[in-house]
């Protein structure tokens, strides 16, 4: 009897295969990094990661490189869309993918020259932190 060994109907990240570039087209593993060091309780709307102009970025997960789960962020992309409904816990990325990224699935593309928004507060009433986000995904050439 047959018996799949993966979902069919699974995107590639879901089932582990990496996804593959069109033809014509190379993808080449590439980090963004944010870094920012917020005082005690603030508040930053509108922050941006700038993507290179060189080639588009496809985001396909997020990972907290340092820094303490006190913060809370939310990502959006080049058209003003939230990824998600509201700020997200730092304790989410501290907890579960400190070591491992988020997955962002589907992949979500970011033209060559765009930039990748952010929403971040520190939670943190007493004092400042230091943030490390990596926005991880690969280059399309």
């Amino acid at each position: 009897m047959y018996r799949p060994l993966a979902n069919p109907y699974a995107t590639p990240a879901l089932i582990g295969a990496q996804q593959q570039a069109p033809d014509l087209f190379t993808d080449v593993p590439f980090d963004y990094v944010y870094d920012r060091t917020l005082t005690a309780g603030q508040r930053l709307d509108g922050e941006k990661v700038d993507i290179d102009i060189d080639s588009d970025f496809l985001l396909r997960g997020v990972q907290m490189g340092a820094g303490l789960s006190t913060f809370e962020w939310q990502v959006y992309d080049t058209q003003g869309y939230y990824l998600s409904d509201d700020l997200i816990s730092g304790v989410v990325l501290f907890t579960n993918f400190r070591y491992q990224p988020l997955p962002i699935i589907p992949e979500l593309p970011f033209p060559a020259g765009s930039s990748i928004g952010l929403r971040i507060v520190n939670t943190d009433g007493g004092a400042p932190i230091t943030i490390q986000l990596i926005f991880k995904g690969v280059k399309r050439y």
